[in-house]
């Protein structure tokens, strides 16, 4: 493994933390520089007033412009290591204050990467961006540094297990055919029909709690699906993990905007309410991203209108989360200076959605397969979803949105 360190630094400190830890290894401790390759049994430490990614397994290291890339510095580096390493990522974050990092732990998660979190005590994680990392759900192990090694080392063996195994799924022989026996289970248990997904993306799902488990063999796993109480709703958990950002994908909100402008807002009946209906809101940023560009296209022309967005998820966790409408200072990143003004309260080291825009929107859980679609809509927005489903779940869908 090549072990990467970035931690907020003083900008105008000549830090000595490279040497510090070079004290407590026998593997060359470095500070990063631009192109360096993270080898194995490495440590690169980042150095002061600078944003590092990786790419290609190099490391990119360049010159923190603003606060915000200083502030965001390890949600940056997790986001281009689950991009660049996939499945091979590890995340883990140590104890800090604020959110950095839980976004980019997201990332990882949702990448089929490894995460774990520092604990405070027994398996409770350490207040600041620990604890903020684990309260999404999204870290599979909250321990003390010092069982962290062991806990890295069993997750590999059983990693290089795995992948060793010949076909037919190149992952784990047999759990292709034992995947109508997980999913009845999963239906049994949560009343949720996962039956029509894609192999794949269950497969990779399933086997990466099997490496988090260090369990081997398929029907060792459909055991402890079967008689642990949690492990049905961590693995729909898994299945369910997407990583969603406001305004992702700048461009396409640029041309949705104008559209917007153009159809829904001027073009249409000025005493009827706009009815939208986001389709897998996940965690909310997506919905409330289009709450801000119809309330700047509602003034932008001129034409006061009354918005209503449906939000909806099959997942009650990321709902609960989405209606409470805080965010951790990540967003910083993703939110110009302006909309953060207009549209958030700052609330201790995060921002919430401010009460004007989360009043347009309606966040309820709901499953996209089997309950009723909502009706009189102007627009549907559903991304990052289809691609979960296969060909005859997703004509099934488009059918429901028609």
């Amino acid at each position: 493994m090549a072990f990467v360190l970035v931690q907020h630094l003083d900008p105008d400190y000549n830090s000595a933390l490279a040497e510090i830890i070079g004290g407590s290894t026998t593997m060359p401790v470095h500070r990063a520089t631009d192109g360096a390759v993270a080898g194995p049994n490495t440590v690169s430490v980042i150095p002061p007033n600078a944003v590092m990614k990786i790419e290609k397994g190099a490391l990119r290291v360049a010159r923190a412009e603003t606060t915000t890339a200083r502030r965001s510095s390890i949600d940056t580096f997790l986001f281009s290591l689950a991009e660049d390493q996939g499945e091979n990522a590890i995340g883990i974050i140590l104890s800090g204050f604020g959110s950095d990092g839980s976004a980019g732990i997201a990332a990882i998660k949702e990448g089929g990467g490894f995460t774990l979190s520092e604990a405070e005590f027994g398996h409770q994680a350490k207040r600041g961006m620990p604890q903020s990392a684990a309260a999404g759900g999204l870290v599979d192990l909250v321990l003390t540094p010092e069982d962290m090694p062991a806990a890295l080392l069993e997750y590999q063996g059983v990693k290089d297990r795995l992948s060793s195994l010949p076909e037919p799924d190149a992952s784990v022989p047999d759990l292709a055919g034992r995947l109508d026996t997980i999913c009845a289970v999963l239906h049994s248990r949560l009343g949720h029909d996962f039956g029509h997904y894609k192999a794949s993306t269950l497969l990779r799902r399933i086997r990466r709690r099997m490496q988090v488990l260090r369990i081997d063999e398929p029907d060792s796993y459909i055991e402890q699906l079967r008689t642990s109480p949690l492990e049905s709703e961590l693995l729909f958990r898994e299945i369910l993990i997407g990583v969603t950002r406001f305004f992702r994908d700048a461009t396409m909100f640029e041309n949705v905007a104008e559209a917007v402008r153009l159809s829904l807002v001027s073009g249409s009946d000025p005493d009827a309410p706009i009815r939208l209906w986001v389709a897998g809101c996940a965690t909310g940023e997506e919905a409330y991203s289009l709450a801000i560009l119809m309330r700047e296209a509602c003034l932008r022309a001129e034409v006061p209108r009354r918005v209503i967005i449906f939000a909806t998820d099959i997942d009650d966790r990321a709902v609960s989360f989405a209606r409470a409408g805080l965010y951790g200072s990540a967003i910083e990143a993703e939110v110009d200076a302006e909309r953060l003004e207009s549209h958030f309260n700052k609330e201790g080291s995060g921002y919430r959605v401010a009460k004007h825009i989360r009043d347009m929107c309606v966040f309820s859980k709901h499953d996209l397969v089997k309950d009723p679609p909502f009706s009189r809509l102007d627009m549907i927005a559903c991304r990052n979803l289809l691609i979960y489903f296969n060909t005859e779940l997703q004509q099934r869908v488009i059918g429901t949105f028609h």
